[in-house]
């Protein structure tokens, strides 16, 4: 059996004001999340709504380390994606719920929301699995 000579270092050392802002971000997204899961359960939702929870701290790590007009392209489960890039909370819901205020108008429902001027998706946002691969690649 080897023996460790060295140590490596911590270099994930975070300031107090960067993990507050990862820590607000994954609050938002799942607060957003457990309301959209309430409302789903109700019949308010226009359609389906595919659930983030449990995923907050990707979004919210990946996101945090991107520029404003980096791209990402999302799946089907994308509310985090665009909660973390700054999306508007109120336009989100508008979406789920089918109304005109919402980021498609109403028309796009869970799995199309994107606000192009975050650029928090790139237009290959798709409700089927897997489609974004080729462009992420």
């Amino acid at each position: 059996m080897a023996t460790r000579t060295t140590q490596a270092k911590d270099n994930r050392q975070l300031s107090a004001a960067t993990l507050e802002g990862l820590y607000t971000t994954m609050r938002r997204i799942r607060a957003f999340e457990a309301r959209t899961q309430e409302l789903f359960e109700a019949q308010l939702v226009k359609g389906t709504a595919h659930s983030y929870m449990g995923q907050e701290a990707v979004a919210a790590g990946v996101c945090a380390n991107l520029r404003k007009d980096d791209y990402i392209a999302s799946n089907h489960r994308g509310h985090g994606h665009c909660i973390a890039k700054g999306a508007n909370l109120e336009r989100m819901m508008a979406e789920l719920m089918g109304r005109e205020t919402g980021y498609c108008q109403g028309l796009g429902g869970s799995m199309h929301i994107a606000d192009m001027d975050l650029n928090p998706d790139s237009p290959d946002r798709s409700q089927f699995l897997g489609p974004s691969t080729p462009i992420r690649i």
